[in-house]
């Protein structure tokens, strides 16, 4: 399995996928024309074991009792995150000009079932979850593919305590780190298609003012209740905007068949 092989890399490139797993895994191509392999761009848009979880009638039987533990699903799979690829850069590959984090949907920056510090990506849970923290979650998988972040701006609509807020965040981090206790804000679908932002808290025009085409850009874009949608079909219309985002994590609420995914 190419994607448990590579989850959690330590610091080091990727290995090539075999010709078998290439078949399988869907790729784009970067700026410099290098080939960058993802997950199936197909499916349940969870982890394939979690089929069960949203009650499809055919199990799936595969040996999970070799994987790391780390990387090993448990339960019925929901929340786990090991099936996808992401971008690998250690190993040679130019640097970029800066590396950006937008995180639409944060919650808390640590919780108490989490470390404190979110530094210790080893012992750091590679779950994903429903509501928990996500910052020190993507900043380490990434940090472990040699991307760092120097710029992490994060939106949570929630209200929350400052202080606690930013107790736990390491002084390492502090500096990088942009919080906004404040709601995104866009005008319809079809405006934002068009071109037409919201004022002061339009997630679209803080983009274009924060990055250029020679940062790498990664978004992650999960603000239930907000406007996702708004969002994402404005990027996959609009190049400036498009330009602007190396990686982009979306959940896309669907349904399809009366089966619950979880959303």
């Amino acid at each position: 399995n190419y994607s448990r092989d590579v989850f959690v890399p330590k610091g080091r490139p990727a290995r090539p996928p075999t010709e078998a797993e290439e078949e399988v895994l869907s790729h784009f191509v970067d700026r410099s024309g290098n080939k960058v392999y993802v997950e199936p761009l197909s499916g349940v848009a969870r982890h394939p074991l979690a089929l069960e979880a949203v009650h499809c009638t055919r199990k799936v039987d595969v040996n999970t009792e070799d994987w790391p533990a780390k990387v090993r699903p448990t339960g019925n799979a929901l929340f786990d995150i090991s099936y996808l690829v992401v971008e690998n850069r250690c190993g040679g590959r130019e640097p970029s000009h800066r590396n950006l984090f937008f995180d639409l949907g944060c919650t808390v920056y640590s919780s108490h079932n989490q470390p404190a510090k979110g530094s210790d990506f080893y012992n750091y849970s590679h779950g994903g979850s429903g509501a928990g923290p996500s910052i020190p979650l993507f900043f380490n998988i990434f940090r472990d593919r040699c991307i760092e972040f120097d710029k992490i701006y994060a939106w949570e609509a929630a209200t929350q305590d400052a202080v606690d807020w930013w107790k736990p965040v390491p002084v390492s981090l502090r500096h990088r780190l942009h919080f906004y206790n404040t709601p995104v804000e866009e005008l319809s679908v079809k405006q934002s298609v068009r071109g037409k932002e919201a004022a002061d808290g339009s997630f679209l025009r803080f983009l274009q003012l924060a990055a250029t085409p020679e940062d790498f850009v990664v978004l992650k874009l999960d603000i239930d209740g907000g406007p996702e949608q708004e969002i994402a079909e404005a990027i996959a219309a609009r190049p400036e905007l498009s330009r602007l985002i190396d990686v982009m994590f979306y959940e896309y609420h669907f349904h399809y068949d009366g089966l619950n995914f979880g959303w």
